[in-house]
């Protein structure tokens, strides 16, 4: 079934208009019918015709290899991408396909050097891949598998929202949406855009039946209780304070956001140092909870973090006496973040006093397989 459909991103792409000025929608029918020059059942009905066979899969091949290049930030999750393209194409009962175009490009003069083909291939920006039943355990949930822009262009915010919006504009459709964010509390980019469209971490997920990427945290948006005008107010950034207890963000990070955002990678400010703390105790928390014993991080700070925990006890100190200490140094680490930053968590969730942009939800940065054996290579979704 088909997600994106022709009428609910009209109505959405009216109701955002101001931020895609430049840029323009496309569902998977426009685009396929625009750039294959054929719809997808005349395809299918004509497979003994080796022309058309041959001039698709040439077609398929130029817009993911040539037109992906700055798409996806990293070859992993550049090639990902494109087998997660090629998939969304061809298994539409439970795929679905929405891309973002640069309406300058479009407007481009055709001719023999510049083909509407080829200007599509260009105007390419951004797009999002979502799978209904990829968590076997909620079959009927659409999942958000790829997710990426083209840095300095239409923003990933606007493509998670359509996700949302769609979900919400059909009923039928189960009200719920989930993700796996790669590399956890590391990734505040994308940790800090999600969670202002509604996105929280969800424990539940991990397991067999649904997620189970090492170094991801699932997350879940519940849509039962929220409306349209709330998904789109949220995508323009003029939705209410929203703040989060600690049950709700285990971090305490989302509301300290207007202050971390100040920060720029590798700054030399007291508070950057301590917010690099928190992060690290954030990842090795959630490590020890979704795997447990399992757990063996790769990143320096989180292994040492680690082994300090259990240098003790012979290596088998239980995770919940770890758990508990590294919350007290946790809560410790927070109060000294707002100390250095005079950081006020009641007030710096406020979404109109500061924005960010989106980052990765599942991009490789450890190289290492699942305990499912799943490669992280599989999984590789970036939003710039």
């Amino acid at each position: 079934m088909s997600l994106f459909s022709a009428a609910a991103i009209a109505d959405y792409s009216f109701r955002v208009s101001s931020m895609l000025t430049n840029y323009e929608l496309y569902n998977r029918v426009k685009f396929h019918n625009m750039y294959f020059g054929v719809t997808r059942q005349r395809f299918n009905d004509s497979p003994d015709s080796g022309l058309v066979v041959n001039q698709y899969y040439t077609d398929m091949k130029l817009l993911t290899n040539n037109g992906m290049d700055n798409l996806c930030s990293n070859a992993v999750g550049r090639w990902y991408a494109i087998d997660a393209i090629k998939t969304a194409f061809s298994r539409p009962l439970t795929y679905d396909i929405l891309f973002a175009l640069d309406k300058g490009v479009m407007d481009e003069t055709e001719s023999t050097e510049n083909t509407l083909k080829m200007k599509m291939r260009r105007a390419v920006v951004g797009v999002i891949i979502v799978q209904k039943g990829e968590c076997t355990a909620r079959r009927e949930s659409w999942c958000v598998k790829v997710i990426c822009v083209r840095p300095n262009t239409v923003r990933g915010s606007v493509l998670m929202g359509a996700c949302l919006y769609c979900i919400k504009n059909a009923p039928d459709i189960k009200q719920e949406c989930l993700l796996e964010l790669a590399d956890g509390y590391s990734n505040l980019p994308a940790f800090y855009s999600y969670t202002a469209l509604g996105f929280l971490r969800n424990d539940s997920l991990w397991g067999e039946g649904c997620f189970n990427t090492e170094g991801c945290m699932p997350m879940f948006a519940n849509l039962n209780m929220v409306s349209i005008d709330n998904i789109i107010e949220k995508v323009l950034g003029t939705a209410p304070l929203l703040m989060l207890s600690m049950e709700e963000d285990p971090s305490g990070l989302w509301n300290r956001k207007c202050e971390v955002t100040k920060y720029k990678k590798n700054d030399t400010n007291p508070g950057y140092v301590v917010l690099k703390e928190i992060q690290t105790i954030s990842n090795v928390m959630l490590g020890l909870t979704l795997l447990k014993n399992a757990y063996k991080p790769d990143i320096p700070a989180e292994v040492a973090l680690l082994e300090r925990c259990r240098r003790s006890w012979l290596n088998m100190k239980p995770n919940t006496v770890i758990l508990t200490q590294l919350s007290a140094k946790l809560n410790a680490k927070l109060g000294e973040f707002d100390k250095l930053t005079g950081a006020s968590p009641s007030f710096a969730g406020k979404q109109t006093s500061c924005t960010i942009s989106g980052g990765r939800l599942r991009k490789k940065s450890r190289n290492k397989k699942s305990r499912s054996k799943k490669s992280r290579s599989k999984k590789s979704r970036r939003l710039d």
